[in-house]
């Protein structure tokens, strides 16, 4: 579940959508965290699918420690990279603002921190 103050937009057509602060988010906040309606997309689930599918899930789904995808239900799906990202995602199933986040800035995480 994401944040309450956020917002998607529409980027560009390469990037797509992101996800923006509607209010200012400090530093240390939990930002997002799995819950019970988010997917979990299994390996034997996602070699079932046909090609169009396949496309959809690896833009959307990350993979968790177990090799699972998990597929946010909510706008957590459209969080975006950032190599100077301003979240991070912790072993805990949650992720935190590692600095204050300003509003209209775009909340991003650095993907190959993801576990």
């Amino acid at each position: 579940m994401l944040h309450p103050s956020h917002q998607l937009r529409f980027i560009n057509p390469v990037i797509g959508y992101g996800v923006f602060a509607t209010e200012p988010i400090p530093k240390g906040t939990i930002v997002g965290f799995v819950d019970s309606l988010d997917i979990k997309i299994l390996p034997k689930t996602y070699e079932r699918l046909n090609d169009k599918f396949r496309a959809i899930i690896e833009h959307l789904v990350y993979i968790d420690k177990e090799g699972d995808g998990i597929l946010a239900w909510d706008n957590e799906k459209y969080i975006n990279h950032s190599c100077d990202s301003n979240v991070l995602a912790t072993p805990y199933q949650l992720s935190i603002a590692v600095r204050d986040i300003v509003k209209d800035e775009e909340i991003t995480l650095d993907y190959m921190l993801l576990d």
